[in-house]
């Protein structure tokens, strides 16, 4: 299967942000690579600056795209998506895609090592995680990930009981996150009419792979970095915040509202959004991947998650729709959560590597070397670590932060990925740190 790389970056309002995120990109010299900045602003002075700026650069893989009006953010992606797919047929289109949004940039060096590994891998949607700067608070806080570099084959039956029990995995393929073969996408489109056209669409891609393809890769290495929290329409969902990108974001969707096939609708937490995609999927497909979700379980992390609203008085109003959906979903029959689900989450918390991975946590402060005697010992108990740790530094000035989190990542360190997210997993490829370009570490 040949190789053929595009890298798209949607945008709305954000030129900065974009122009930010299109420099981490066009730093990589694979001259095969094709960059699209698809530009779905409304603010015509941020439209003409950022058109400007990426005609002004120069480079010939680069093309400024704009759709004739502006769109929903599941339309623009669509919008994308499609063109690339109607490119097939024309010499040189792009075989595979991958999506960069204005508020992530790549780490120093890691396009070039994600082209690599996707070309080795041709046939597979490969997923990367993300380290995570918060720049919402002050100090800003970094939170950047060690990492092995193996790639580690995941069973998508498997992944999907995990997100049911679990609420949500950064593993999951959603095209902000993974290179994805355009035969992926078509085969989407043949099943769904459309390939993420929904209301989260980078979750709907995601389960909608889960439920087409058998299996998914996974490369243990963070590759980008995501920041500028206050732009971000997940965070203020999150938080209970009406920003001014969320309102907009809301304005787009239809009369149904946020999440309507959720267990609790309207809810517009990122919990939520999975249990709706999830839904949604469940509905068109009735794969017997996509079980029933159960009131127990979903409850319990919808609760969760309201922990995180920071209006109380948005907390009360969405804890009173809890309630309320509790009884109306048991009276219509929803499985309430059998003992056998209790059980299980109960034995996943005291198995030894749940134990490992909150010791690593506990440890998160502080530096860690996975090598010693006391973690090959926890190791031989079966407490390995994440793939390994995280660590937390703050900064008072976030440009720097991020400076930092884009060319000094954490090192690898040699353990085998039990960040495989607690999904059992087949070592595809051995991890080959010396090779990852940009790996390094010091002190901020």
């Amino acid at each position: 299967m040949s190789f053929s790389p595009l890298v798209v970056l949607p945008t709305r309002n954000r030129a900065e942000l974009a122009l930010t995120a299109l420099g981490s990109v066009l730093e990589c010299p694979e001259q095969e690579l094709r960059v699209w900045v698809s530009d779905n602003s409304t603010d015509a002075a941020q439209a003409e600056r950022l058109r400007a700026a990426c005609a002004g650069l120069g480079d010939p893989r680069l093309q400024y795209l704009r759709p004739d009006e502006p769109l929903s953010m599941s339309r623009h992606w669509e919008w994308i998506v499609q063109r690339a797919l109607a490119e097939g047929a024309k010499p040189g289109a792009a075989t595979h895609l991958a999506m960069l949004t204005d508020r992530m940039v790549f780490v120093a060096g890691a396009l070039t090592d994600l082209l690599r590994a996707a070309a080795r891998h041709p046939q597979h949607v490969l997923v990367y995680p993300n380290d995570h700067l918060d720049d919402l608070r002050q100090p800003a806080r970094l939170n950047q990930h060690e990492w092995t570099g193996a790639v580690v084959e995941l069973d998508s039956t498997a992944f999907i009981a995990h997100m049911r029990a679990s609420g949500w995995s950064i593993a999951l393929p959603r095209l902000l996150n993974c290179m994805a073969p355009l035969a992926v996408c078509e085969r989407l489109r043949a099943a769904y009419g459309n390939v993420l056209d929904s209301i989260s669409p980078d979750v709907c891609f995601g389960f909608r792979v889960l439920e087409r393809e058998p299996n998914f890769l996974f490369l243990d290495r963070p590759l980008i970095v995501d920041y500028a929290i206050a732009r971000s329409n997940g965070h203020s969902a999150a938080r209970g915040i009406q920003t001014g990108d969320f309102k907009d974001f809301l304005r787009q969707l239809d009369a149904r509202g946020m999440n309507f096939l959720a267990p609790v609708p309207g809810l517009p937490g990122p919990v939520s959004s999975v249990f709706h995609e999830y839904n949604a999927v469940r509905a068109h497909s009735h794969s017997p991947r996509f079980p029933a979700l159960n009131l127990a379980t979903s409850l319990r992390l919808l609760r969760g998650e309201l922990r995180r609203v920071e209006d109380p008085q948005e907390r009360q109003l969405q804890q009173a729709a809890v309630a309320h959906w509790r009884r109306r979903r048991l009276a219509e029959g929803m499985p309430a959560g059998t003992w056998r689900d209790r059980a299980g989450r109960i034995g996943a918390k005291l198995a030894p590597g749940y134990l490992g991975r909150k010791l690593v946590k506990s440890l998160s402060r502080r530096r860690s070397d996975y090598r010693s005697a006391f973690w090959r010992l926890l190791g031989r108990c079966g407490m390995r670590p994440y793939a390994v740790g995280e660590r937390i530094s703050e900064w008072l000035d976030p440009a720097a932060a991020l400076a930092h989190a884009r060319t000094r990542p954490l090192p690898p360190v040699p353990a085998l990925p039990g960040l495989a997210y607690r999904v059992p997993g087949r070592l595809v490829e051995v991890g080959s740190p010396a090779s990852s370009g940009g790996a390094g570490e010091a002190a901020p």
